[in-house]
């Protein structure tokens, strides 16, 4: 005798701690011989990878190994060996964890910024200077991961005493999981002796450009911590130059504004998408990201 089919629901009662970790429940099967019950799940429907003999109860815990998209199916089976064809499926979507938070932010130095993240972080994307930005406007020059893998080390042009807050965007965990847009800390500066905004224009920087994203065009700020040549230069995710804005002598400090209407230098416009763009003088350059949207 064959074991009867299960027409009755199967049901997803939710996700347990841990996270991944998924409750399923079902009614009672009504066959002679009844023996136990068997869940199988895959990550594509109708294709069960896993099975679990669960035995003759009516709900239990699975634990799923990492995110992504499961499908489950109840079988039953009887002493005789005969089991019945499969449930209608339930799906579950389990959500990869949070990325990494930035959780403490300060000044080792007047050049010198340490920030602490929750979690491990990918080198590539830590040590990107593009991904931090310090306001009011500080250079960044460089960015270095330490031993621990999280904590970032920003080397940056001379501060002045008082208070900046630091954005983070892009960085993310060995997995690929970035860290929320635009986290942000605040931290203080306290200088000694004569306080550098005191001193006269003491920095190179590259601020972020405004608006971003932007369309048609975008506003360019930067300074100068010594007068000499100075180039500033758009170019593509390939590191095509598509356009030269600054080419030239510039005196120290604070510079007008740069605009950049979205053209190539032949005048043509350029298509939407990720640009950056460089800021380069006495043996320094500092880099950032822009996008321009349609």
């Amino acid at each position: 005798m064959r074991i009867q089919n299960i027409f009755a629901s199967f049901l997803l009662l939710g996700f347990l701690s841990p996270l991944h970790a998924a409750r399923l429940h079902w009614p009672a099967v009504e066959s002679p011989g009844l023996d136990g019950y068997r869940i199988h799940y895959g990550t594509a429907s109708g294709k069960y990878d896993a099975v679990i003999d669960v035995g003759d109860v009516l709900e239990y815990e699975v634990q799923i190994p990492e995110p992504g998209t499961y499908y489950f199916s109840l079988t039953a089976y009887d002493t005789w060996g005969n089991q019945s064809g499969h449930s209608e499926e339930v799906i579950w979507s389990v959500p990869a964890g949070p990325g990494p938070e930035l959780v403490g932010a300060e000044a080792v130095h007047g050049t010198a910024v340490r920030l602490l993240f929750s979690g491990e972080l990918d080198k590539n994307s830590a040590e990107n200077p593009a991904h931090y930005v310090i306001f009011p406007d500080v250079g960044i020059l460089e960015a270095r991961l330490e031993d621990d893998g999280r904590t970032v080390m920003l080397g940056t042009a001379p501060h002045a005493s008082g208070n900046y807050l630091v954005t983070v965007s892009g960085v993310a965990d060995p997995g690929g999981t970035t860290i929320t847009p635009h986290s942000a800390l605040a931290y203080r500066v306290e200088t000694t002796g004569v306080d550098a905004a005191a001193s006269g224009p003491a920095e190179f920087s590259l601020a972020q450009n405004y608006p971003n994203p932007f369309n048609p065009r975008t506003t360019i700020h930067y300074s100068l911590k010594s007068p000499g040549h100075v180039r500033l230069t758009v170019f593509n995710l390939l590191g095509e130059t598509v356009r030269v804005l600054v080419d030239g002598p510039a005196t120290e400090g604070n510079q007008t504004p740069v605009v950049w209407d979205g053209n190539h230098d032949a005048g043509s416009r350029v298509a939407s998408g990720v640009y950056f763009y460089r800021l380069e003088s006495g043996g320094l350059s500092l880099t950032r990201k822009m996008h321009l949207g349609r």
